[in-house]
């Protein structure tokens, strides 16, 4: 039932393409309200206590959900639910379609528009120029192809439809966290834990959907580093199997920006592959 979830989401995700309106998280954002008001104070809310309590509730009720699958009515009920999950796990949309504007105004030669739509994609104000907020946009691509897609898909894989929420659960309230100045020490280290087997599942699918060779020459063995940073490794491996150079050319831009695209597509879909073959082998819990 995995691997049919997965491909129902995705045919649902291309071609009725739900936005961030469906995606909403109000109600994830009430919930963390209410638990402030009432417990807030405490310390371990402030730690792996507040995020086993902010996160598990959530992602328990799923699970008891699916935990009993009875017949085959239930089955279909729960085929029909985990595809709802992973849907709306995903994205909220996808790199391509966030980049539309941004490749026109290349095309079009607005540079300064083009460069103000890559920050505001990239979330990265670093760059001195085009060319330097265009590479930005090349790693955010691989970075958010992992966040979006690739590691919601992973975890649902690995621990059913309470695994991709948990996933994006916990990046919601980084934001949150970021947004409205609570304090929990203990986020980025679960980010780190979540993020560790998608990024190098995601950086090996980039290298094997690419230029192999030049990829693992950007990474430098980080791919078996267990501490290396995952979202660094997912920007650098997909930046070498693309073949992009140290430092972009006046005419470079638009092309590495669309490779990028390709590779991020292309290796969604190889991890599909994989997914299936673990599936029908029965390597898979869920």
């Amino acid at each position: 039932m995995t691997v049919l979830a997965i491909i129902l989401a995705l045919i649902i995700e291309h071609f009725q393409r739900p936005g961030p309106e469906w995606r909403k998280f109000q109600w994830f954002d009430t919930w963390t309200r209410w638990l402030e008001e009432r417990v807030g104070e405490h310390d371990w809310m402030r730690s792996w206590g507040g995020l086993a309590l902010v996160l598990g509730v959530p992602c328990l009720l799923v699970w008891l959900i699916f935990a009993d699958r009875g017949n085959w009515l239930f089955m279909l009920l729960h085929l029909a639910f985990a595809v709802l999950i992973l849907l709306y796990c995903l994205g909220p949309t996808r790199p391509r379609e966030d980049l539309q504007e941004y490749f026109s105004d290349l095309e079009d030669g607005d540079q300064q528009g083009a460069f103000e739509r890559a920050v505001v994609f990239t979330r990265v104000d670093n760059a001195t120029d085009l060319q330097g907020a265009a590479r930005n946009v090349s790693r955010a691509i691989f970075m958010e192809t992992n966040r979006r897609f690739i590691a919601p898909i992973i975890w649902f894989a690995l621990l059913g439809p309470a695994g991709a929420l948990l996933y994006r659960l916990a990046w919601q309230y980084a934001e949150m966290v970021t947004l409205h100045k609570r304090d929990n020490d203990a986020i980025e280290p679960l980010l780190f834990i979540l993020d560790w087997l998608p990024a190098r599942v995601a950086s090996l699918a980039y290298l094997l959907a690419g230029d192999m060779s030049n990829g693992l020459d950007w990474l430098k063995g980080r791919l078996l580093d267990l501490t290396a940073a995952c979202r660094a490794m997912i920007a650098d491996a997909g930046l070498g199997a693309i073949n992009a150079e140290e430092s972009l050319g006046e005419l470079e831009p638009l092309r590495e920006n669309r490779a990028a695209l390709d590779l991020s597509e292309r290796s969604l879909l190889l991890i599909l592959g994989v997914v299936a073959a673990l599936s029908i082998a029965g390597l898979l819990v869920y």
